[in-house]
This record gives structure tokens, C-alpha cells and sequence, in this order.
């Protein structure tokens, strides 16, 4: 029978996590120097529109690409993507760095997620995605973004005497700095237009985070949780995770999405969404085994595809609650559009306030 291991003996494909690391940076700055031989020979002239359509396929490539380096930096803030915690601060700060993420006021703004994940009033991620459907797909990545940068200069103003969060500021911009050289110094260096490159890029990414993250918690039910305030997290250990999670282990607050091999390994997994949340001190790795080895045991909430689960989310608020709305996003098959044979509620309740799902045989 698969044990789940602890924060201290899993094993970290340390390997793997430093392939991904040197490839995908290097694989962003490749795409940035195809830019310059399509482009050059129209300076002056305007670009064609079958060059305007490379350029958003590029723009479309980096946009994964990014995510891709943005969830590998969310495995060093929970340190589980290298061993040694030196490597594991400066590889992960700087791919958190290149995703336009301050890697150390992200790992505040997201450990105080986990601690009250899908919460109302008292989750942080609330005020991202807790309004219309298209306005948090879309304007809600901005509002990500800003959040994290808010944590950053409140670190600097309202903590300024206190060392920890001053020494947390200051790595920030170190690292959010050498993200400015690769993108505004080496790219115009290496003769690459910022406008046909870096600049669509970014106005991608923020596309495509909406769209990955938007599967993360739209349309759950809410947690219910005793603590009557938000519990603010600098830091965590394995310890932490464990103890911290009990007192919601019963309920759901995420989503896992069933998609293709190439962008589970892609993305790390961050697909088993669900399943992080539940045992935070994992690393991705180890994140599709232990769903598979629980998802008899544990409730999960399961859609195939992010694309198909956009069109089941449109219709539903951030929080789903209780009664007919919450029944119908996690279990109505046939008002939800589901393909026939895929999925389908159980009977049974979690305290009344949600549904598990299981592959229908």
C-alpha cells in the first residue's frame, strides 16, 4: 500500500527540478531571439499579419513558459524544490523573479493562502478571483500581481524597523532586479525589439495565468474554519503543514484537472491542485501518486481538461454554496455539460457542504 511520506523523507526530484530550471529560462530567451529575424525585415514598413500571428504564438509559448517557472518557484516556497535551502532560495527566487512574482512577499501572500484556503474573508486569493467570471479571468491576474507587490512595499513601510521583513524587501529586489537585466538589458542587447517580444509576453502570461489558475478554486463551496481571523504566515516546515492541516481536512477548497502527460510535467503538476493544498508539504512529484493512492479515501473534485472546466465555471460564482448551486457545479452532469461516462457525484455529502467525485465504471 502507497504511505504518503512526510516533509523530512520524501524523496526530491532535485535532478528533474534543475533540468526544468536551466531549460525553461534558456527556452524563453531562444523564443525571444526568433523574434528578431522574422521582424527586421519589415522595420519601417509595419508587420505582416501572418509575422503579428508568429508573434502571438511565440508570445502564447513564453506565456506557458513563465507558468512553468512560476510554479517551480511555488515548490521552493513551500522548499521542496532543492535540498540545500541556499540552492532552493536563489534558483527558486529567481525563476519567481522571472515570472514578475517578489519570490519572499510571495511566499507570505501564499503560505497565509494555505493557512485559510477558500475561506471567506479570510483567504488572501479572495480578493482575485471573488467577482465575475470574465473579470477574474482576466483582471484577476493583474490583481495577483499587484497583491504580491503590495505584501513587498507594506514589508518595507510598515515593518521597516523589523529585520526579518527588511531582509525579505531586500532580496526581493535584488532578484525582481536580475529579472529586469534578463528582460530589458540582455533581450535589446541581443538586437530583440522589446515590443515583439517581451512586452506581448507578458500581456500573454497574464491570459494564461487567469486561465490555468481560474481551476484552482472558482466555484467551490466554501471552507468553514473555527479561527475567527486570518492566521498571517511568514514561513513553514513540514511540521507546520501537518499540523495545520487538520482542522479542514473534511472539506474541499480545490479542484484537480485531468490533463495531457506533456503539461502535467510542464506545470508540475500543479494540476492536482487539490491535493497540494492537502498535503502542502509534498513535493509536485509526488503529488499524482498520492491522489491516485486516496481518491477512494479522500473527497476530490475532478474535471477533465482546464478548457472544459472554463466553460462549467462561467456559470458560477467564486464561492458556490450550499443546496442547488453547489450540487449542480460539483455533480449535475447533465446541466454542467459534462461528456457522458466520465464523471459523477456520489451520493454522499462532507457535513453538507460538498460532493465527491469518482470515475464512473
Amino acid at each position: 500500500m502507497y504511505q504518503i511520506p512526510n516533509f523530512a523523507e520524501q524523496t526530491l526530484p532535485q535532478t528533474e527540478n534543475l533540468l526544468k530550471s536551466l531549460l525553461f529560462p534558456a527556452l524563453l530567451f531562444v523564443s525571444f531571439l526568433i523574434t528578431r529575424p522574422l521582424t527586421e525585415p519589415f522595420v519601417g514598413v509595419g508587420l505582416p499579419l501572418w509575422v503579428c500571428g508568429i508573434l502571438l504564438l511565440l508570445a502564447l509559448f513564453n506565456s506557458v513558459i513563465i507558468i512553468a517557472m512560476a510554479i517551480l518557484a511555488h515548490d521552493a516556497v513551500h522548499r521542496v524544490l532543492f535540498r540545500r535551502l541556499f540552492w532552493n532560495e536563489l534558483i527558486g527566487g529567481l525563476l519567481s523573479a522571472l515570472a514578475l512574482f517578489p519570490f519572499y512577499s510571495n511566499r507570505q501572500f501564499h503560505l497565509t493562502h494555505h493557512r485559510s484556503a477558500h475561506q471567506p474573508d479570510r483567504d488572501p486569493e479572495q480578493y482575485m478571483h471573488d467577482r465575475h467570471f470574465l473579470s477574474a479571468l482576466t483582471y484577476g491576474s493583474v490583481l495577483a500581481l499587484l497583491l504580491q507587490y503590495r505584501v513587498l512595499f507594506g514589508n518595507l513601510f510598515q515593518h521597516l524597523g523589523e529585520r526579518r521583513y527588511y531582509a525579505r524587501v531586500v532580496k526581493d529586489v535584488a532578484l525582481i532586479s536580475c529579472a529586469g537585466i534578463f528582460y530589458f538589458v540582455l533581450v535589446p542587447a541581443a538586437g530583440v525589439s522589446l515590443l515583439c517580444s517581451v512586452l506581448p509576453t507578458i500581456g500573454v502570461s497574464l491570459l494564461v495565468f487567469g486561465y490555468r489558475a481560474i481551476s484552482d478554486h472558482y466555484g467551490i463551496p466554501p471552507v468553514h474554519h473555527r479561527a475567527s481571523k486570518t492566521e498571517r504566515t511568514l514561513d513553514a516546515d513540514g511540521e507546520d503543514w501537518h499540523d495545520g492541516q487538520r482542522t479542514v481536512q473534511d472539506q474541499v477548497s480545490g479542484w484537480v484537472i485531468l490533463t495531457s502527460p506533456l503539461l502535467e510535467w510542464v506545470w508540475s503538476h500543479v494540476n492536482y491542485h487539490e491535493v497540494h493544498h492537502r498535503f502542502p508539504w509534498l513535493s509536485h512529484a509526488h503529488l499524482k501518486p498520492v491522489f491516485e493512492a486516496t481518491r477512494r479515501q479522500v473527497p476530490y473534485v475532478v474535471a477533465e481538461g482546464y478548457t472544459a472546466n472554463l466553460f462549467r465555471l462561467a456559470r458560477f460564482p467564486y464561492y458556490s454554496r450550499s443546496g442547488n448551486r453547489s450540487q449542480e457545479i460539483l455533480g449535475s452532469k447533465n446541466k454542467a455539460g459534462l461528456t457522458s461516462g466520465l464523471w459523477q457525484v456520489e451520493a454522499e455529502r462532507l457535513r453538507g457542504r460538498s460532493a465527491v467525485w469518482s470515475r464512473q465504471k
